[in-house]
């Protein structure tokens, strides 16, 4: 569906790239953008690199559905690095994402979602500027490992209590 919404708005004349990165579902035909220059497939991203594609990135887009998502650790990578955030009202997502640092679209719903980046692609540099350091500092604040290992920390002392 993310790929058919990139060519759509590619056909509409909107400046837009897109990296896939990670596992490919059974259900994707790697030939559908074979012929595509805005969009490519870089397979499995870890380290260094996933680091690197994050901080050359404008947004993280994970429209996703699955049962078993609950709250994707992409998306906090995503913030950490100042990515803008597009992603379904899913599990866990929504204590993550809100207005002001990224956008909800429509689970499995292909207009939705391609209103959802035609509007980021609009934006203009300072609104996109405010959601990146919004994003940034959010996920500095709130998702480092010292603070997720404090909170397991607390949460087994009140377990033993």
């Amino acid at each position: 569906m993310l790929v058919e919404a990139i060519k759509n708005l590619v056909e509409k004349g909107i400046k837009i790239n897109l990296k896939i990165a990670g596992n490919l579902t059974d259900s994707f035909d790697i030939n559908t953008i074979k012929n595509i220059n805005e969009i490519q497939y870089l397979g499995i991203v870890n380290g260094e690199k996933k680091r690197d594609l994050l901080l050359q990135s404008n947004l993280i887009c994970l429209p996703t559905f699955y049962k078993m998502e609950g709250q994707p650790i992409s998306l906090i990578e995503g913030m950490a690095t100042g990515n803008v955030i597009l992603t379904t009202n899913h599990a866990g997502i929504p204590d993550i994402c809100n207005e002001k640092n990224g956008f909800i679209c429509l689970k499995d719903d292909l207009n939705s979602l391609q209103n959802s980046l035609e509007f980021i692609c609009n934006l203009n540099r300072e609104e996109l500027i405010k959601i990146s350091l919004f994003n940034y500092k959010m996920a500095s604040e709130k998702y480092t490992l010292d603070i997720f290992i404090n909170k397991l920390i607390n949460i087994f002392y009140k377990c033993l209590n």
